[in-house]
């Protein structure tokens, strides 16, 4: 079954795309860009996302985008588990199948994660052709298992060039796609909309999508340093997490604020806004860091599939746009960033990452036409 045809007959067809991008923010960002660009190109897309909590959040963001809720959740070696796992996959599968026929979807792309795998698996048994996108210079295990099905497979550049498996034809280089509403502005236009003070210094601390808590209690343990030396801070908790704003008064009689956040729709006015973050190393979270050009201290998870996010960090420090910093030393990392502030290494990060930030203007247009031409007449 092709797709369907728009009104007039004769005229051009509306191509519908079925986008397999939930678990992770990192997943569902970049899917939303490229449904943003396709819409714009007069085309139309439904994102298959999971039931996590965070994935309802960013849907809710986009009213005027289609998602679905699709069964399934990671899967994992212990018997209990890995039965729940295949058993939400194989209903992701059905319900894949029956909105393959009946939405006449043209194509499938899958941006990773658990999501991927039953809508792939109905488009592959349905000939419909399928796309990967992975954002990591080391890819996770879904793309790794399914590239085999793959027409095409969008990549990091580096990736591209050594791939660590077969399928290398089938390799293109791709930046990371941002959201349309993803737009770096002003320090102080950034403050006043978040309604953080205006003057000082502010630290940015977030765990990625769903938090960390590592990173939340080693800011609890920085309360009074950091009203000591003047710095304002907003931890990012996770769904759940804390929510709370305190003042701690500074050396100079001014107070400084302390914010728990558990969620932020509005990561281009808080990455504008900071003047260091503390962070994962997730690939959107480095395309957004690099957008907004915000000097960076990133501390990979270290369980992260393949040790993605660490491939991720070694890559930014190599180009001096980040510095990279182990988890297990994290009780040495405030000294650290002092020495980085008193050596104007911050300033460095920021002109590194502003020649970076080209590269990432116009990708959600090229992944689009991308896709578009390669799923043919």
């Amino acid at each position: 079954m092709g797709p369907e045809v728009s009104g007039d007959s004769a005229g051009p067809r509306v191509r519908r795309l079925l986008l397999a991008c939930g678990g992770t923010g990192g997943h569902v960002t970049p899917a939303i860009a490229l449904a943003q660009r396709w819409a714009a190109r007069g085309n139309a897309s439904l994102l298959a996302i999971s039931a996590k909590a965070i994935d309802g959040q960013f849907s809710s963001c986009y009213p005027d985008l289609e998602f679905i809720a699709l069964p399934g959740r990671g899967f994992s070696l212990k018997i209990g588990p890995l039965c729940r796992a295949l058993g939400g996959a194989l209903r992701s599968f059905g319900i894949c199948l029956r909105l393959i026929r009946s939405r006449s979807i043209a194509g499938v792309v899958a941006f990773g994660g658990f999501t991927s795998l039953g809508p792939c698996l109905a488009a592959f048994l349905l000939r419909r052709p399928i796309f990967l996108f992975e954002a990591n210079r080391r890819p996770g295990k879904a793309i790794r298992f399914l590239s085999p099905l793959a027409r095409r497979v969008y990549v990091p550049a580096t990736l591209k060039d050594s791939p660590p498996f077969r399928f290398r034809k089938r390799f293109v280089a791709m930046d990371h796609p941002l959201r349309s509403d993803f737009i770096p502005c002003s320090r102080s236009k950034a403050r006043e909309r978040l309604c953080l003070p205006r003057q000082g210094k502010l630290l940015l601390v977030m765990g990625g999508s769903q938090g960390a808590q590592v990173l939340v209690r080693w800011v609890d343990g920085l309360e009074e340093r950091l009203a000591a030396e003047e710095w304002h801070c907003v931890c990012l908790t996770g769904p759940g997490g804390l929510d709370r704003r305190v003042f701690r008064r500074g050396p100079s009689g001014r107070f400084f604020c302390l914010c728990h956040w558990p969620f932020c729709s509005s990561m281009h006015l808080l990455l504008s806004a900071a003047d260091l973050a503390v962070c994962r190393a997730g690939a959107g979270t480095v395309a957004e860091l690099t957008a907004c050009a915000t000097p960076a201290v990133l501390v990979p998870y270290p369980f992260a599939a393949h040790d993605h996010q660490t491939c991720n960090a070694l890559a930014m420090e190599r180009m001096g746009a980040a510095l990279h910093w182990p988890q297990d030393r994290l009780g040495e990392l405030w000294g650290r960033i002092g020495d980085l502030c008193r050596s104007g290494g911050r300033e460095t990060l920021r002109e590194n990452l502003l020649a970076l930030r080209p590269a990432l203007a116009g990708a959600a247009e090229r992944l689009a036409a991308a896709v578009h031409g390669d799923l043919g007449p």
